[in-house]
């Protein structure tokens, strides 16, 4: 994983989360608050359809192509079963 970019706000568990778990496994790591006008205008112009009342929204670059995975239970499960062989 060579990149992970982090769209959450302060006060979401689930987006900590999200930034500690890709911390421990990728060097670059952005958070970006979407309490801010310009990362929430970011987001939304990322994914259009993008459902704003789940936090936090994860996109990874991988092999040189970056996707959106999802929220934090998704990134779990793809860190889970990509990144975390040990998990096992």
């Amino acid at each position: 994983m060579e990149k992970v970019i982090v769209y959450g706000s302060a006060g979401c568990n689930f987006c900590r989360g999200a930034v500690k778990m890709a911390e421990s496994i990728c060097d670059d790591v952005e958070y970006k608050n979407t309490t801010y006008t310009r990362y929430y205008d970011e987001l939304k112009e990322r994914k259009a359809d993008i459902n704003l009342h789940i936090q936090p929204h994860i996109w990874v670059t991988d092999g040189g192509t970056e996707f959106y995975v999802g929220s934090y239970s998704e990134f779990r499960e793809y860190c889970y079963h990509t990144q975390i062989p040990a998990m096992h």
